[in-house]
C-alpha cells in the first residue's frame, strides 16, 4: 500500500490520462518469458524492455504484444527498484541465464484498474487512485504490484491509445 500511496506522489495531473473504475477480478495464470533487474528508475524500465526484446528478436521467440511489469519492493523506491519485465509466450522454453520462462500463477482475486494515456502520468494516476479505492474498501496487498500493458508503444505510436492496467493481489482486512 505504501508503494502505491508513494508511487502517486508526485502526481500529475494531465488531461490526457483517461482512468477508469476500480474492478476486482480473478486473473488467469500467463505463462511468460522474464527478465528481473535493478533499474536506476522507475521511469528507466525501457532499460530492460530493450534487453529482453533483443533476446526474442535474436531467438525468434513467438511472443504476444502485450507485457507484463512486476515492482517487487514493498515499497517506493527513490533509486534501484527491483523490476521484472515480461512478455506472454504460448509455450515455455528452456531458461538461459536471467531470461527466464515461468506461469505467473492464477491469482484469485485482484483489485485492477485501467487507464489509457502515456506510462508518464498514468501509472502515478492510477496507482492514487487503486491506494485510495483499497483503503475506502477495507483490501491490502496480498502480493506484488504489477502493469499489465494491454495495448502498447507496439501496437501504436500514438501515446493516446496505450492501455494500461494495474494489477494487486488483495485480500479482504475485517
Amino acid at each position: 500500500f505504501t508503494l502505491l500511496m508513494q508511487m502517486s506522489g508526485n502526481l500529475k495531473k494531465e488531461s490526457n490520462i483517461m482512468l477508469y473504475e476500480v474492478e476486482l477480478k480473478k486473473l488467469e495464470a500467463v505463462k511468460v518469458l522474464s527478465l528481473r533487474g535493478i533499474i536506476p528508475h522507475y521511469n528507466q524500465e525501457g532499460i530492460l524492455w530493450e534487453k529482453l526484446g533483443r533476446y526474442i528478436g535474436e531467438h525468434n521467440i513467438a511472443c504476444h504484444s502485450d507485457g507484463y511489469s512486476i515492482y517487487y519492493d514493498e515499497e517506493y523506491m527513490e533509486s534501484n527498484p527491483d523490476v521484472e519485465v515480461a512478455i506472454p509466450v504460448e509455450q515455455l522454453g528452456e531458461s538461459r541465464g536471467e531470461f527466464v520462462y515461468q506461469e505467473y500463477p492464477a491469482i484469485e482475486l485482484a483489485a485492477t484498474l485501467r487507464f489509457s494515456g502515456p506510462f508518464d502520468g498514468g501509472y502515478d494516476a492510477a496507482s492514487e487512485k487503486l491506494a485510495k479505492w483499497m483503503e475506502e474498501n477495507g483490501y491490502a496487498f496480498a502480493g506484488s504490484l504489477r502493469g499489465h500493458v494491454i495495448t502498447s508503444p507496439d501496437d501504436t505510436s500514438d501515446p493516446e491509445k496505450w492501455l494500461t492496467e494495474l494489477q494487486v493481489p488483495v485480500k479482504k482486512v475485517l
